[in-house]
């Protein structure tokens, strides 16, 4: 790959500095996105962390014996960890604590289903699969976002809102809005394809009309901000019952390691809608469009379902080569295989293989740092599946015990932090936010591709 390396300087006071950007196309790091070390801790049930030391290493166990009663985690939860993997903040999607457990914000909005859920009898943690995602800003790497969503039960709605945090003074700034509608349980985050930019997704509620459920919604991250005005895309396969159920709101939205294909997986169970429980899509990272919508979790001959359905859906991750795809269920726990990349809704329902038929409970399931995929349980054990996970074959599954007396809960931690910096790599024709603080004032050189050269914070634009 050919690429050009760019550097400004920038001199202040008796201060100087200097940001490299490399010009070229690929992502903003060389290492798989599982193993990113921002996202080596996750942070799940009775304040319990989980950590892969080195972003590869073996899952370590520790917990949290302070006040725990205030810091549980029903469903989906976050973490921001620096270069090294050292943790830095995490959210239980209601509330935000520093690493040391010290409280930074209580007023995080992600959906509780008015403290309904087990094991939260106050309501202070979230009961929506991807309630919470912590997201780095592209190119500042002190700033970081902090999305919620909406669950499926509570009538309340609060629609998709974030929320900045900088890291270095714990100051957060929020909520802001995005749209006037309500939100399913679904959350997730992909690079753009100039490697820089950052497309959230998040899919619509039926819960006021079923045509809702439909769209799916994608905003861009730059340099500058959050484009608020989202990229909407109403191909989500309609509704055929004469009525919605507000339990298929349950579930999760995953993009592919590489960005090219989407799934959303939903509690559907109703006859009419059996196959929308698993719905793979095409998505286009330089427009953050969704295409190709393929119903896969069931069949339908002339006049009733073919074959096994596969409804009740609850958490999805891809394979490591982004075609494999693992699906979870509820109330089992039920483990499928599928290939997401086949063409047919057909071919890829054909594809199906059961990984695993028992489990305490329904779970999340992520793909973490050291390879292995983990399965969330509710009990006080995780499920470890490992062997060829592309291909789904050669699976083996154990269990693995966490810290005495706690539980995962349901869902593991939701976060995409690229690597922060270095050099900052862009596609010709991106744009990199450069960065510097602390003086009266600056003078940035050469000119050329910066929008000032007077200012802490100007946009860079290699030719």
């Amino acid at each position: 790959m050919r690429f050009q390396v760019f550097k400004w300087v920038l001199a202040f006071l008796l201060i100087s500095s200097s940001q490299q950007v490399n010009a070229q196309c690929g992502s903003s790091s060389s290492v798989n996105r599982w193993q990113w070390p921002t996202g080596d801790n996750w942070f799940m049930g009775d304040g319990v962390f989980a950590n892969f030391p080195g972003g590869t290493g073996g899952i370590t166990f520790s917990s949290i014996n302070t006040n725990n009663s205030e810091r549980i985690a029903y469903e989906g939860t976050a973490t921001i960890s620096d270069n090294a993997g050292n943790l830095l903040y995490y959210s239980n999607g209601r509330k935000l604590w520093k690493a040391d457990n010290t409280l930074v914000y209580s007023g995080l909005l992600a959906g509780n289903e008015g403290g309904a859920s087990p094991g939260n009898p106050g309501g202070t943690t979230t009961s929506a699969v991807q309630g919470v995602l912590f997201v780095k800003h592209p190119s500042n790497s002190d700033l970081m976002y902090i999305f919620t969503t909406d669950d499926a039960l509570t009538a309340t709605t609060n629609g998709l809102n974030y929320w900045t945090l900088t890291l270095s003074s714990g100051v957060v700034a929020g909520p802001t809005r995005l749209g006037t509608y309500r939100t399913t349980e679904q959350l997730d985050a992909t690079l753009h394809s100039n490697g820089t930019d950052i497309w959230i997704a998040t899919r619509e509620s039926g819960f006021n009309s079923k045509a809702n459920f439909q769209n799916i919604y994608s905003y861009l991250i730059t340099a500058s901000g959050i484009n608020a005005t989202p990229v909407i895309s109403s191909v989500a396969p309609s509704v055929q019952s004469s009525t919605f159920n507000k339990d298929w709101e349950r579930g999760a939205l995953k993009f592919s390691w590489d960005g090219t294909r989407t799934v959303t997986v939903n509690d559907i169970a109703g006859w009419d809608d059996y196959n929308d429980a698993i719905v793979v899509y095409d998505f286009n990272a330089s427009t953050g469009a969704f295409s190709s919508a393929k119903s896969v979790a069931g069949i339908f001959g002339q006049y009733t379902w073919t074959g096994s359905t596969y409804q009740a859906a609850y958490d999805a991750e891809f394979a490591p080569d982004s075609k494999g795809l693992y699906v979870s269920f509820t109330p089992n726990g039920k483990l499928i295989w599928l290939d997401a990349s086949l063409t047919t809704s057909a071919a890829i329902y054909n594809s199906i293989q059961t990984v695993s038929t028992v489990a305490a409970n329904s779970g999340d399931i992520k793909l973490g740092g050291d390879g292995k995929l983990y399965q969330a349980t509710m009990s006080n054990t995780l499920n470890v599946f490992s062997g060829n996970l592309n291909t789904g074959t050669a699976i083996s599954k154990t269990t693995l015990a966490l810290p005495t007396g706690r539980t995962s809960g349901r869902a593991f931690s939701n976060m995409f932090i690229p690597k922060a910096g270095g050099a900052i790599a862009l596609c010709s024709g991106g744009k990199a936010q450069l960065n510097a603080a602390g003086a009266v004032s600056y003078v940035w050189s050469p000119s050329t591709g910066l929008s000032a050269t007077n200012i802490a914070n100007p946009i860079a634009t290699p030719s």
